[in-house]
């Protein structure tokens, strides 16, 4: 099903995220009173008078400058403007017709965009400030609109001239994604560089500065016929809750996207040492349930001889020890090194994740084992599939306190030896018999 995309441009603190998650009726993009607070694109959908629309949130545009982090910011606008079907020029009511609104529409006509444009003067907050948007007819378009996006003021008749607006044919299409990934780690770790390696283009901005993606950013990746929605994450920071609130946000951001994936990306960075910070993230991802490819970056500038690969994974599973089922790749996002075999291995994760198992089968791998090495003698009386993603076994025992920590180990190497489910994480729930009838 196709559906017209609609970009939000201009210049920064215009208050564009603020109307782009009003729109959508959801927190999509991080909001501050500060300007440049975005900076890659967002995307969402909603449905106003039956018509599914795409809407995108882009930075704000500035006059050409030497800051590599703006260039980028301005690269991504304008790959909205060149693939959207109608225009959102945001200006700001309070400040008035300002010099780079006009330099901005200049650059827009130079660059030849095709799709109609709507001036939107935005924190239009009263009935005197509606009637000062005359002054940006200026800019040269005929359509203008006041808005507050912060109050809801003049949203829906805004919606309505969009609609109406927009021409009968489309540049997307509506694809719900097959598998959702999350892609995870510390700031600069080479996240968005990774993303914009399997995607084939500059969609994410990249930067040696540590923290340049600050939100959580959906993405679609086509591979083979199939759909992965990609989540770019800002670096996951410790105590997220003495965070300046930018970093405060983008981290709860991450941890909201962990909630949504079936599949995470993990990377750390292979010319550093494992951090606690690197731990504690993959406590985080152990602890959700989700299935993982631990992605070790930046494998290229590794000195190499033939060990290194082979002692560096014996070192990491070691820190990692309850992360050592998941499969691990050494790959460079800069190169494109075994970035290949992701794809193949997210399916065949998320497979095993959503996998079921009859009854019968479980009761046969478990029911009548007794384990009594040099511990109290345990007796499996039951056990069955209790969830599945991820795969989640319920056993009965008679006393489920008697069970240690060894013996879980245990339980959960013969589960994944007899069922197939070597790459995922596993649930195991202690029951008493004595509630059962066995």
């Amino acid at each position: 099903m196709s559906r017209p995309v609609v970009a939000i441009v201009g210049r920064p603190n215009v208050g564009k995220s603020t109307l782009f998650n009003r729109i959508l009726k959801r927190r999509l993009a991080i909001v501050a009173p500060v300007p440049g607070v975005t900076r890659d694109r967002h995307v969402g959908e909603m449905v106003w008078e039956g018509r599914t629309i795409a809407w995108i949130d882009t930075g704000g545009w500035l006059p050409q400058m030497e800051e590599e982090i703006q260039e980028a910011v301005t690269h991504q606008v304008f790959e909205a403007l060149h693939g959207c079907d109608l225009v959102l020029f945001m200006t700001d009511a309070r400040e008035g017709f300002h010099p780079i609104d006009q330099m901005f529409a200049a650059e827009l006509r130079r660059q030849n965009i095709e799709a109609p444009v709507l001036v939107v003067v935005n924190k239009a907050d009263s009935a005197a400030l509606e009637n000062e948007i005359v002054e940006f007819a200026a800019l040269g378009w005929e359509d203008i609109l006041p808005v507050s996006a912060q109050e809801g003021r003049g949203v829906g008749e805004l919606l309505d001239r969009v609609v109406a607006m927009l021409p009968e044919g489309s540049t997307a299409e509506t694809e719900p994604a097959d598998v959702r990934v999350a892609v995870l780690g510390q700031a600069n770790v080479g996240k968005s560089s990774l993303i914009n390696k399997i995607l084939g283009e500059d969609r994410m901005i990249v930067s040696g500065t540590p923290g340049t993606t600050r939100d959580a950013v959906d993405l679609l990746w086509k591979w083979h016929g199939k759909r992965i929605l990609l989540v770019d994450t800002a670096g996951i920071k410790r105590r997220a809750h003495s965070l300046p609130a930018l970093e405060f946000y983008g981290t709860m951001r991450a941890l909201k996207a962990l909630e949504r994936s079936e599949v995470v990306l993990f990377l750390i960075d292979a010319t550093q040492p494992l951090a606690r910070q690197d731990q504690r993230i993959a406590g985080m991802i152990r602890e959700s349930g989700r299935a993982v490819i631990l992605l070790v970056n930046k494998w290229d500038l590794v000195e190499k001889e033939t060990q290194t690969a082979a002692q560096f994974e014996e070192r990491l599973r070691a820190s990692l020890s309850f992360l050592d089922f998941v499969p691990i790749y050494f790959i460079s996002a800069l190169t494109g090194q075994r970035v290949g075999r992701i794809a193949p291995k997210i399916f065949e994760l998320q497979e095993q994740w959503s996998r079921e198992f009859p009854p019968r089968r479980v009761m046969e791998l478990l029911e009548g084992l007794t384990l009594h090495s040099g511990e109290p003698r345990v007796k499996i009386k039951f056990a069955q599939q209790a969830a599945t993603r991820p795969p989640s076994f319920a056993l009965y025992v008679r006393d489920p306190s008697e069970i240690r920590t060894s013996t879980l180990r245990f339980l959960e190497d013969r589960i994944r030896k007899g069922l197939e489910l070597d790459e995922i994480p596993l649930r195991i729930w202690l029951r008493s018999s004595k509630r059962r009838k066995i």
